[in-house]
């Protein structure tokens, strides 16, 4: 999603976002990937999907789902999952670019009322602090690392 500064990429439950709406979940089958290499592609996709390139037409939660889809090596996702992407490129075929982009940003939240996950640079225990006085991307932040850590550590101990 849009922030000012840090990734649009963050951690979120299956049918638990408020952006869109959940249609299903979808099996993608097994990658060849262990977990710590699975992280490595989405630190560098949380890398390339920064928060301020987000655009409604070019570059959203779709297009990201498409480039992990891909980086996985896994069978591709189903045409639907990016249905967003598939509807930027019509408006801009029926509306042309400028009219594409008004409707774009006429959808997207005005920047004064964005909001930038400043919290990259925090430790776990002032993310933790952040979370529990109620701030969201705090815990948005504080997430993403628990389900890493979580994962990790589950990995491991099915390992040993």
């Amino acid at each position: 999603g849009y922030s000012d500064v840090g990734s649009g990429v963050y951690m979120i439950h299956p049918g638990k976002s408020t952006l869109g709406t959940f249609r299903e979940r979808v099996p993608l089958g097994r990658t060849l990937f262990q977990p710590e290499e699975v992280f490595e592609i989405l630190d560098v996709l949380r890398a390339e999907f920064l928060g301020y390139q987000y655009d409604l037409l070019r570059k959203n939660c779709a297009h990201f789902s498409v480039a992990f889809v891909d980086l996985l090596k896994v069978p591709e996702a189903p045409q639907w999952v990016n249905g967003l992407a598939n509807v930027g490129e019509r408006l801009v075929a029926k509306l042309g670019i400028a009219g594409a982009q008004q409707a774009a940003d006429k959808a997207t939240p005005p920047e004064g009322e964005r909001h930038a996950p400043y919290y990259e640079k925090f430790d776990d225990e002032d993310l933790e602090d952040e979370a529990r006085d109620g701030d969201e991307l705090a815990l948005r932040e504080y997430a993403w690392r628990q389900s890493k850590a979580h994962v990790l550590k589950r990995f491991t101990e099915v390992q040993v």
